[in-house]
C-alpha cells in the first residue's frame, strides 16, 4: 500500500457511521471496488497481529464500548 492508498484508507476509517453511509452511496462501482480493496488489505494486515485471548478475561464490556464507534450499528 503506497502513501496515496494509506491516506485514502485513513479517510475511510475516520468517518462516523452516518458519514460512511453517505460517502459509500455517493461512490461509483469502481470507487467502491477500490475502497473494498483497501479495507481488505488492511483487514489482512490486522490478522497478522492477532493474539490469543486468555480464558481469564470475562468482562468484555469495555472493549465492546470502544468498538461501538467503529461499527455501522454503533
Amino acid at each position: 500500500m503506497n502513501d496515496y492508498d494509506y491516506n485514502n484508507l485513513k479517510s475511510i476509517l475516520a468517518k462516523n457511521p452516518q458519514e460512511l453511509y453517505i460517502w459509500w452511496n455517493s461512490l461509483d462501482e469502481d470507487n467502491k471496488s477500490y475502497a473494498m480493496e483497501l479495507i481488505t488489505v488492511y483487514h489482512k494486515s490486522l490478522k497478522e497481529y492477532q493474539f490469543e485471548v486468555s480464558d481469564d478475561i470475562n468482562d468484555l464490556s469495555l472493549a465492546q464500548e470502544v468498538l461501538k464507534k467503529y461499527t455501522l450499528n454503533g
